[in-house]
This record gives structure tokens, C-alpha cells and sequence, in this order.
């Protein structure tokens, strides 16, 4: 059974890291990624099914990967015009799904939208 002392032991493994010199780093930066992995739970297993997730989808995994090797804020049009158009179309579209013809792609008017009872 994982507990408290599991994850602290692996977080400590940052504690320092970037005043080592660059061989060190990327050596417990490894460990840290060893460590992470062997205290997260096996999402592939039939067990799996009593969490709220499943197991990664590539398109999903792809999508994480793209934003992060950006490293785009994705708040603004300026800053990541094609993520904010994808952010406008996804919204369009769950608005279309729930009958809601207001809004506009945005998602803080999605959020607090009274969506009508049907």
C-alpha cells in the first residue's frame, strides 16, 4: 500500500536538483521518473475500472505532448492561436450537444451559462 512516506521519498529526489551539476541532474532526474512510475498505480489493469479514468488515449497523450513542447500559456490568441481556436470550436460544439444556442466558443460563458431544462 502506497503511503505518505512512498511520495515523499520520491519528491525529495528534486530537493537540490538544480544546483547539481548537469550529469547528477539528469541522473536523479531519471530516478525521479523511475521512482514516479513505480509508485503509480497500473491504469491498465481490469481493476482499474472503480477510477474515474481509463487508460491514456494516444489522440489525448498527442495533444498534452504538442501544448507542453510549446509551452504556450494557451490564454490568449496571441499566444497560441491554434489552441484557442480548438478551445472556440470544442465549446461551439458542446453547446450545439446540450441544446444551447448562446455563447460563443468561450468557456467561461459556458461555465456560468443557465442552460434551459429541457
Amino acid at each position: 500500500m502506497l503511503d505518505s512516506k512512498d511520495i515523499d521519498r520520491c519528491l525529495n529526489l528534486l530537493n537540490g536538483i538544480y544546483s547539481l551539476p548537469e550529469r547528477e541532474r539528469l541522473e536523479r532526474i531519471s530516478e525521479f521518473i523511475q521512482s514516479t512510475l513505480s509508485i503509480t498505480p497500473d491504469i491498465y489493469r481490469p481493476q482499474n475500472l472503480k477510477y474515474l479514468f481509463s487508460y491514456p488515449d494516444p489522440v489525448g497523450i498527442f495533444a498534452d505532448f504538442m501544448s507542453n513542447y510549446i509551452n504556450s500559456n494557451v490564454h490568449t490568441e496571441e499566444c497560441s492561436p491554434i489552441f484557442t481556436h480548438c478551445e472556440v470550436e470544442m465549446v461551439e460544439r458542446l453547446l450545439k450537444l446540450v441544446g444551447y444556442s448562446g455563447g460563443d466558443g468561450i468557456w467561461v460563458h459556458l461555465s456560468f451559462a443557465k442552460i434551459p431544462k429541457s
